[in-house]
Parts: C-alpha cells; sequence; structure tokens
C-alpha cells in the first residue's frame, strides 16, 4: 500500500486533499470542536495543511509529539505551521516546549492511514502511538483521512486495536 501511495502525483495528491477537507469541514463533529488534533502529512499521506491554517483562526489546533523512549505520544498545541521543528521520523512537530493538551480535551482526532476496512479499522506504521493515545481520548472523535484505494479486506485487529469512529476519502 505504501508503494501505491508512493506512485501518486502531487496533482492526485492535491485534488484528493482537498475533497477530504471540504468533507472533514462539514461534519458536524468537526464544526463542534473546540480543540482538534492533527496530523502534520508525511510520505505522500492526504495533506490537510490547508485544512490546519484554516482551524488555526478558530479552534485550538494540536498536533503529535512523539516521545523517543516510551513510544507514546502527546498533543501540542501549535500557533502556525511556521514553528514546526522536524522530529521523530521526520516529520514535522511542535517544540517538545509547546504546551501539552490535556487528552480530556480533545474533541476531534484527524488520523493518518496506510489501510483501512470497512469495519473502521486502520493499519498505520506499526508504532501503536495513537492506539495507546485514543486510551486516554475516550470522549474525542476519532477520524481517519484516507484515499479510497485505501480500503481493504477485513483488517484481523489486535486487542488494543481501537476503531475510528469515521474514515473520510475522496469519494
Amino acid at each position: 500500500m505504501l508503494y501505491k501511495r508512493n506512485l501518486l502525483t502531487n496533482d492526485e495528491i492535491y485534488k484528493a486533499s482537498n475533497i477530504i477537507s471540504n468533507k472533514i469541514c462539514l461534519m458536524s463533529e468537526y464544526k463542534n470542536a473546540d480543540t482538534i488534533l492533527f496530523y502534520y502529512p508525511f510520505k505522500k499521506e492526504v495533506d490537510l495543511l490547508d485544512l490546519i491554517k484554516s482551524a488555526l483562526g478558530s479552534k485550538k489546533v494540536c498536533l503529535p509529539y512523539m516521545k523517543n523512549t516510551s513510544r507514546t505520544m502527546t498533543a501540542r498545541e501549535i500557533t502556525s505551521i511556521e514553528n514546526l521543528k522536524i522530529g521523530k521520523y521526520s516529520i514535522y512537530a511542535p517544540s517538545k516546549n509547546a504546551k501539552i493538551i490535556d487528552t480530556d480535551n480533545i474533541d476531534f482526532i484527524i488520523v493518518p492511514i496506510i489501510a483501512f476496512d470497512d469495519n473502521l479499522h486502520r493499519i498505520g506504521y506499526g508504532g501503536g502511538y495513537y492506539d495507546k493515545f485514543f486510551v486516554k481520548c475516550e470522549n474525542a472523535y476519532k477520524c481517519g483521512a484516507a484515499y479510497a484505494f485505501q480500503k481493504i479486506e477485513p483488517i484481523k485487529s489486535g486487542r488494543y486495536d481501537i476503531a475510528l469512529d469515521k474514515i473520510v476519502t475522496e469519494q
């Protein structure tokens, strides 16, 4: 799936990402959210940077901060895309001094996906960062952002895997 995603052109990513961003914007769960955890696009993931920029004016915006030693993450507030630094796995992230947002205050989480199924299970990069984080965010709405071609046959989920509430694609 990573190979297939890597074949996407910049134009295909741009078009699909715009459609996905617009669909997310129309969701009542997104509209009603005060605090949103986004992700920074990496290796041709759905690019939500324009959505992040528009949310910065009206919502509290967070990005993941990966902790090297514990394989966990925290949500750290950002006020600008320009202040991000290259973090773990060479993904842009807030600085380690950025304000940590309490998981109880996160209303909406947008999750990157490598593959997904009809049961709203996802395959990520295998680190378990999001699943560990989801346990702490019981009340947050969990929304995946993916390209339609990433849908696969049912995924055998493990006991620690947490299904999403919705997955948004360009279709």
